[in-house]
């Protein structure tokens, strides 16, 4: 039964969502719009107080922590799954620009065969190569990578001498799934998007967050193939929907030295008291029943070091950020690397705002170039406009690039899988082992 907690929560939030109306239908008295919600969440709180048993026997010592993180990554591989082979990445490069202090590349690259992953490449001119270089996965922006504080913290790096990736994750920027008459996306965010596939994905044993997960692989593979860049010092820094993507994917790729994940980390226990509708790409199916919480999958990385950035006034709730970041720093300090956690707060609604954008970049600076000298984010630092460095030539991968292989495409061939393996479980097992199967 613990299987089925979590996923229910994302009904039970989706209908927090709806307002109360229509009260003459009503069968109860008095507000009963979170009875459902309640009966879950405390559901939830057993596996959160199990959970923190284990952590606080854990680490009575540093070999048992270690045995613990080993233990959580079995898992969490597990749950990732069998991730597809990979292929050649066939950069194109379709516009170059030449500034003062970087040189700005618009790239696109195959993820997967005819599945276009569209990206900026920063190129310092500070130093000399080859570069420490930073992934900088995109959060639910609409206009993806070029959305003016991804520029900004790219531009911030580049000029500290970092070689700087950014990259529209599915459904946003350049890479929306699901294009209209008018090569136009058919939802008005990515946010939607993610939800429709996820949906979908589920039913075939897999997420919207595996596949964000593989791209943002294959995008720590374009740095390390690119012969400007120092393979051995690679960083992860980005916001929101990238900061969640920065967590999975700092526990799951050993290259990661560094990480700086922004407005996301904040305890899951903290963020379900708080009712929100979080996307599909936020959770991992089965997480909680295997006693993972959003800080466990930082963990998974130790003793890397990593910087929790935080907004005082964010949706996802301060008090579950510093708990996350007291929880890291205990388990950290077992393993005789306390310096190696940090948190930063500034003031300010859910964003990357500049004090934490200049906290990403001395963080990295400070591990990757050993120098933690003050960064000062220039009032003038600039972007561009989201058509002066477009990656594709329409604009949408979709429409740009022939036989261009969508969710769509990935989602029905995971389809035929399953439906296959349906099929033959029906035909060797008795109705006895088909209810015992569901029920586990």
């Amino acid at each position: 039964m613990k299987k089925i907690i979590f996923i229910c929560l994302i009904s039970v939030f989706s209908l927090l969502r709806l307002s109360a109306q229509d009260h003459q239908y009503k069968v109860l008295p008095g507000n009963t719009d979170s009875v459902q919600y309640n009966y879950f969440m405390e559901r939830l709180q057993t596996l959160f107080d199990e959970r923190r048993k284990v952590v606080n026997e854990a680490s009575s010592s540093e070999k048992s922590l270690l045995e613990r993180c080993a233990i959580l990554q079995q898992k969490y591989d597990e749950m990732i799954g069998e991730l597809p082979p990979k292929c050649p990445l066939n950069p194109i490069v379709n516009k170059r620009i030449e500034m003062a202090d970087f040189t700005l590349e618009s790239v696109a690259f195959e993820s997967q065969p005819n599945h276009h992953v569209t990206g900026l490449f920063y190129l310092p001119k500070k130093g000399k190569a080859p570069y420490p270089a930073v992934y900088i996965p995109c959060g639910h922006s609409y206009n993806g990578k070029a959305m003016e504080a991804y520029q900004k913290v790219a531009r911030l790096f580049a000029t500290n001498g970092f070689a700087v990736l950014q990259a529209d994750p599915i459904c946003q920027g350049e890479r929306f799934q699901s294009l209209d008459a008018d090569g136009k996306p058919k939802t008005r965010g990515g946010t939607l998007m993610h939800e429709f596939f996820g949906q979908a994905m589920l039913l075939t044993g897999s997420s919207t967050m595996v596949h964000e997960l593989y791209d943002n692989i294959r995008c720590l593979d374009f740095l390390e193939q690119h012969p400007a860049v120092d393979k051995n010092r690679l960083a992860v820094s980005g916001v929101s929907g990238g900061g969640n993507q920065t967590v999975f994917l700092t526990a799951y790729d050993r290259r990661i030295k560094v990480a700086a994940p922004a407005c996301f980390v904040a305890t899951a226990e903290q963020k379900f008291k708080v009712p929100n509708v979080p996307d599909w790409c936020q959770r991992l199916w089965g997480e909680g029943e295997q006693g993972i919480e959003e800080q466990d999958f930082l963990f998974m990385a130790a003793p890397t070091p990593i910087r929790i950035l935080s907004a005082k006034e964010d949706y996802f709730p301060i008090e579950g950020a510093r708990e996350a970041v007291r929880d890291l720093s205990a388990q950290y300090t077992v393993l005789g690397s306390p310096e190696m956690i940090g948190h930063s707060i500034s003031d300010g609604p859910h964003g990357w705002h500049k004090p934490l954008r200049e906290a990403a970049v001395r963080w990295c600076k400070m591990w990757l170039l050993n120098d933690d000298s003050p960064v000062v984010e220039p009032d003038d630092i600039g972007f561009f406009e989201e058509d002066e460095i477009l990656a594709s030539p329409t604009g949408q991968v979709l429409s740009s690039f022939e036989n261009e292989r969508s969710m769509f495409d990935f989602i029905e061939d995971r389809v035929l899988v399953s439906r296959g393996k349906r099929t033959d479980f029906l035909e060797n097992h008795s109705d006895e082992e088909l209810i015992k199967k569901w029920r586990n």
